[in-house]
């Protein structure tokens, strides 16, 4: 599956002292917008409420760390054939 149109590639890294480095290349399209749009509206406006920035950021460092271990945990189990897929992940359905 080839990705195409209109779309936007975002790297998502992290890097814990102590930890490995976890990084996924992540495109999404307008598609994947419009079926997020809600939720981000949500969390955006729950970050922006914060009475420190700096607590935002922190938040989603851990957010970001903690959901690359979970996805990465979900693609190990995938089978060998997976691992040859192209690098750049493309959200939502297709």
């Amino acid at each position: 599956m080839g990705i195409s149109g209109n779309f936007d590639v975002y790297l998502l890294r992290s890097i814990k002292k102590g930890g490995q480095i976890q990084d996924e290349v992540v495109a999404v399209s307008e598609q994947n917008r419009k079926q997020t749009s809600s939720f981000r509206s949500e969390t955006m406006a729950r970050l922006k409420n914060m009475d420190d920035k700096e607590l935002g950021l922190g938040f989603l460092a851990e957010l970001t760390d903690e959901y690359l271990a979970f996805y990465s945990g979900k693609q190990q189990g995938s089978s060998k054939a997976a691992k040859n897929k192209p690098k750049i992940k493309k959200v939502g359905k297709v």
